[in-house]
């Protein structure tokens, strides 16, 4: 899960920086694992997005007034477990501003495909500060202006929240149904444990 943002404030307390390679450097890396993954014809550049290479699918596209919700513990019930926190800077294109992209991943040795099973190696759950958990909450509950979810040809799957909206209502939520992800209509508010 990425949550872009301009104000460096909503990064979670204690998180390493990770250096992020640039756009191009992105798409050549796709190129390069799509074809050592047997589905080249899916790196074409504009695919997807006008000048980028996207060789995953769109399962979310442009969802408005949506949050991350109680997915940590949907996720969590399924046996994923959160693995991964950092974030990065990442310069505006002419196109949008710059922004902060905070990083949340998670994994599950059951997750990886039967070719990948003898180099998957889980790895262990993240302990972070009480005050950083805190603020991973606040990202996931606050409201975004949209959400896009890609799922890659590799297994991993991707959601990019984006467009802060802290006074904003959510109208959806992005959730885990039947083992997958998906995206809810909010009609009614529950607590996490009735998720």
């Amino acid at each position: 899960m990425k949550f872009l943002f301009t104000n460096p404030e909503h990064i979670p307390v204690g998180i390493p920086e990770q250096v992020r390679a640039d756009h191009a450097a992105m798409d050549r890396k796709h190129t390069q694992e799509a074809y050592q993954g047997g589905y080249g014809h899916l790196a074409s550049e504009g695919r997807v997005r006008e000048g980028r290479v996207d060789t995953g699918s769109n399962f979310v596209k442009n969802l408005q007034l949506v949050q991350a919700g109680f997915i940590t513990r949907g996720l969590s019930n399924i046996g994923y477990q959160f693995t991964q926190c950092h974030w990065f800077y990442r310069k505006g294109d002419g196109e949008s501003s710059d922004k902060y992209v905070v990083v949340l991943g998670y994994a599950n040795d059951m997750a990886c495909k039967p070719e990948q099973e003898k180099d998957f190696v889980m790895q262990p759950a993240l302990d972070l500060p009480n005050k950083a958990i805190g603020q991973r909450r606040d990202l996931a509950s606050t409201c975004w202006k949209y959400c896009h979810g890609w799922a890659n040809q590799d297994g991993v799957i991707t959601l990019n929240f984006g467009g802060r909206m802290p006074k904003g209502r959510a109208e959806h939520a992005i959730v885990v149904r039947s083992r997958s992800l998906t995206a809810a209509r909010i009609t009614r508010l529950v607590t996490e444990e009735n998720e």
